[in-house]
């Protein structure tokens, strides 16, 4: 099926059967789209590659190709208009040459990539603000090093996610303007040195995201009191990070803080001062130690207006350690089985109460034998299931 949307000038081929790369021309009429949609069309090999062709085309976008082997080899850097690439679920593409003026590239799914390449930086400006890598573990970091490096100095955004790419190619010094940076589900990292890959410490970094990486063991934690930029801050799901040992300071201006679901329970962690710039907090528990909010191993700032509590299961009471909190607006409850009572002096303030998977709690909150019920009915949204 094809279908061409004149007020965006767009065209989505979607399941054409026999649509191969010598079938361009059904493209040569439509040299004026700014954004194409390839989906499902399982006999394409190759892209086309023309810049007479494809001399408008701002956005592309591929979906669940089983066919396509490569893309962009020899006259990629020609589509010089283009600007934003996801190639999502393209399970056998090998290889793949980004075009020079992408600002945005995004691969997801795409296992068999061994090459992926940039156009080397000379006489060329960089270009590439954002670049997400999602489950493309098989590339290899050799063909990386250089030119990736070059054509990286301008990015202000990186995320990588299940993939196994070789951070340690990402030498200090490029990533200069880097102002978000996550590593989600990246087991190959072991540890972050104090000297980072290139992304730590960054002058710019003003969110920072590492999760789910599941042999990483330390992290350069030190540097953390200089990046003055950092406002958002979520280390979660690393069971073999010991956070608790020698953790000197946060971010002059955190204004977001997740952790938790590291390798010591929150119990045995030093006491935390946060500072007085954090608004939202949410915390990840386990099966052990906390059982009075009281007992945790962090002074919460008095200017938190977001506290989210996620999975501490044997945690009972939150009446201690939250009285401060006169500026809590929101109050998230997630999978705490056995927590039993709320901070009434807090409830009237709040704008937004959420429990979830905490039956002893509800239980409490019902309209009928509940002994919060009253109160309750201060607070403009509630959200129990």
């Amino acid at each position: 099926m094809v279908g061409v949307s004149s007020s965006s000038v767009r065209l989505d081929i979607t399941d054409i059967e026999g649509l191969s790369q010598q079938h361009g021309k059904i493209l040569w009429h439509l040299r004026a789209i700014e954004c194409l949609n390839v989906a499902g069309c399982d006999e394409l090999t190759h892209f086309w590659e023309s810049e007479e062709i494809l001399g408008s085309l701002r956005t592309l976008n591929i979906f669940t190709s089983t066919s396509l082997v490569s893309f962009g080899k020899e006259k990629a850097a020609r589509l010089e208009s283009i600007r934003v690439v996801r190639l999502i679920g393209c399970w056998i593409l090998e290889s793949y040459n980004c075009p020079s003026n992408v600002e945005m590239l995004q691969m997801n799914d795409c296992p068999a990539v061994a090459s992926l390449t940039f156009p080397t930086t000379d006489g060329l400006s960089c270009t590439l603000k954002k670049l997400m890598i999602y489950g493309c573990d098989v590339v290899d970091p050799c063909c990386l090093k250089r030119q990736l490096l070059e054509f990286l100095v301008s990015l202000e955004s990186l995320e990588i996610n299940r993939s196994m790419l070789n951070l340690k190619l990402l030498d200090k010094g490029y990533l200069n303007h880097l102002t978000r940076l996550t590593l989600d589900g990246c087991d190959n990292i072991v540890s972050i040195p104090e000297e980072g890959y290139g992304f730590l410490p960054c002058c710019c970094l003003e969110y920072l995201k590492i999760s789910s990486c599941q042999n990483l063991t330390s992290f350069p934690h030190t540097i953390l009191p200089m990046m003055e930029s950092l406002e958002e801050v979520e280390i979660v799901c690393c069971p073999n990070l010991d956070y608790s040992v020698n953790w000197v300071g946060w971010p002059p201006n955190l204004k977001s803080l997740s952790i938790g679901g590291l390798k010591n329970p929150i119990s045995e962690w030093r006491l935390q001062n946060l500072p007085n710039s954090l608004s939202k907090l949410s915390l990840y528990g386990d099966n052990l130690g906390v059982v009075s909010f009281a007992k945790i191993g962090f002074l919460l700032p008095p200017s938190l207006s977001c506290l989210k509590i996620h999975g501490f299961k044997k945690l009972k009471s939150i009446s201690e350690g939250l009285q401060h909190l006169t500026c809590l607006e929101e109050l998230h409850i997630f999978s705490c089985p056995e927590l039993k009572d709320l901070p009434e002096r807090l409830l009237p303030s709040l704008s937004s109460l959420w429990l979830s998977n905490t039956p002893k709690l509800i239980k409490k909150c019902d309209g009928k034998k509940g002994k919060y019920p009253r109160i309750l009915s201060q607070i403009p949204r509630l959200e129990f299931w």
